[in-house]
Order: C-alpha cells, then structure tokens, then sequence
C-alpha cells in the first residue's frame, strides 16, 4: 500500500533528490541524502520499501545504498571527533605541503571516497577515530589508498581480538575451577586458532573451525 505525502515532503523529497543527483560521486552528501529519505519514509508515495525506491531510482542495491549511508557516518564521526592532536595537524600540514591548490584554514584530513570509508564501517565510533589516527600517520603526508585504511582496521581488529583472548587465557589461568592440564590444554587451543587468524586463515578453514566449535558447544550443553 503507497501512501500521499505532504507537499512539503514533496518538496523535501525533490530536495534531496536534486542532492542525489548533483553528487552522485560524492559519497558524503548523498549518504546522508540517502538517510533522510529513508528514516522520513519519503519514498512511501510511490515505493512500498527504501529499497525498492533505491533499486528503481538509482540502480542502487541495498547493500551499496546502506554502505553510502554507514560510510556518511563514518565521516560525520570523524569530523566531529577525529582531528585531535599534535600529531594530527603535523600530518595534515605535510599534506597541505604536497598540494599547491589547498587552503590550509579549511582541510581536513578525512576518507576522500566510499572505498576509504567503508572498511571504517566495521567498528565502533571509537575505533573509527582510532584507526583513522594510524592511516594518517602511516600514509605520513603521502596518498592514503583504501588498501591501507582496510589494513589498518584489520589491526586494530586484531589488536582489540588479542586483548580479549588475554583476558579470557587470564581468566582461565586463575580460576580455581578448572584443572591444570585443562588450562594448558584450552591456552594452547586459544593460541592455534590466534595463529591462523594471524595467517589469515588461508592454512585452515575459519567457516570449518568456528562450526566445530559450536557443534563442541552444543555437545557440552547437552551433556
């Protein structure tokens, strides 16, 4: 069922949409373009769901559409939170340095498309800043490829993994309730799924390890 929307929805809509159009290769206005159109329910005159509306006026699918949007985020985020530092502003002036067109007073150094924001997306705003921090350091002035923002999230990841496991081997070593060849035995398994994370899991299947583990899951629940 389509339902009417007001005339200054219809305007709101036009708006937007005009956005849309004008950037379409501009990730940041178009995803928050694409998120007001959504959480208004502005398509609702003439498609029953935002992502129909996406697919036949766009040729967006929902994936991509949803990624312009978390990518927008993204960039929201760091605007607000991610330009903290000395280190920062030593890193943005080295760039600055290397373009002769930039007005030093109005750069900031954030994702320049989609493809650099969107390995961003898989972690928390926090993080989001953090790891953004470490591109920038790690690029030093230079180009900043989404190879390199992927790269970095991929440790921060794993940094963040490897806290957790600390915990959880700590937590194991001290609790009293579990026998000496079980904690040596459980730490070593910890160890061997860490160390094929660290080869990325291309000497073991991860989608085989972690069914075998909810199978043992399920077995141990049942017992």
């Amino acid at each position: 069922m389509l339902y009417d929307i007001t005339l200054s929805e219809k305007t709101q809509l036009q708006e937007l949409e005009t956005v849309i159009k004008k950037n379409i290769q501009g990730f940041i206005l178009t995803g928050n373009a694409l998120a007001e159109i959504r959480d208004s329910r502005l398509y609702r005159q003439e498609y029953h769901t935002f992502e129909d509306y996406c697919k036949y006026e766009w040729d967006m699918g929902k994936r991509y559409s949803n990624m312009l949007i978390l990518s927008s985020d993204v960039v929201e985020n760091l605007k607000q939170n991610g330009n903290q530092g000395s280190h920062f502003e030593t890193q943005q002036n080295k760039m600055n340095a290397n373009s002769a067109d930039v007005n030093p007073s109005e750069t900031k150094i954030l994702p320049a498309n989609e493809r650099q924001a969107r390995p961003l997306t898989r972690l928390n705003p926090e993080r989001q800043v953090e790891a953004w921090l470490k591109v920038i350091e790690a690029a030093d002035g230079g180009r900043i490829s989404a190879a390199l923002v992927a790269r970095i999230v991929q440790a921060v990841q794993d940094k963040k993994t490897d806290k957790e496991i600390a915990k959880i081997k700590e937590r194991i070593d001290t609790e009293s309730i579990y026998t000496r060849s079980f904690k040596v035995g459980f730490q070593s398994f910890l160890d061997v799924v860490c160390e094929a994370r660290d080869k990325d899991w291309k000497e073991n299947s991860k989608k085989a390890v972690i069914k075998h583990i909810d199978e043992l899951k399920k077995l141990i629940i049942e017992d």
